[in-house]
């Protein structure tokens, strides 16, 4: 099922736009960072009594996303814009700085991108301009956070 993700950022001081990606695959990571404190077994109670490693959390949890989608033609603030245009407000939104919000599944997430990749695809379907007769493929990885 293809579900559409919505990017809104700055591409430049003062203009904010938003994109929509067309999504293939979304896989939403948690990761949390544990420190490993090892509890030592004296040399007596050697054999009788199983060291056993305690964990301490202290809650250092990282929110991510990886998004596999496509970019075509379509409506940005109410201006109908090519899937070239719509590529190059999306390059000028991770290269311009400053945190980006995500709309995924209906909740808005702040973060930034930490990678992209952006693929030209031909469309073989008759365009009405030839600039339409392109889609652009999107891998990229949406790190949630706030910018300090």
């Amino acid at each position: 099922m293809t579900s559409e993700i919505t990017i809104t950022g700055s591409i430049s001081t003062g203009i904010t736009k938003t994109v929509t990606i067309y999504t293939a695959k979304v896989e939403e990571e948690f990761g949390k960072k544990l420190t490993q404190v090892p509890k030592p077994v004296t040399k007596a109670k050697r054999g009788t009594q199983e060291p056993q490693t305690r964990i301490l959390d202290l809650l250092l949890v990282t929110h991510s996303f990886t998004i596999n989608g496509h970019i075509t033609a379509q409506t940005i603030n109410g201006e109908s814009k090519t899937a070239t245009e719509a590529r190059n407000y999306l390059r000028n939104m991770i290269t311009h700085g400053g945190t980006l919000t995500l709309n995924y599944d209906g909740t808005n997430y702040e973060g930034n991108v930490t990678k992209v990749r952006i693929t030209e695809v031909a469309i073989d379907e008759p365009a009405t301009l030839p600039s339409d007769a392109v889609k652009y493929d999107v891998m990229f990885q949406f790190l949630v956070g706030v910018d300090i």
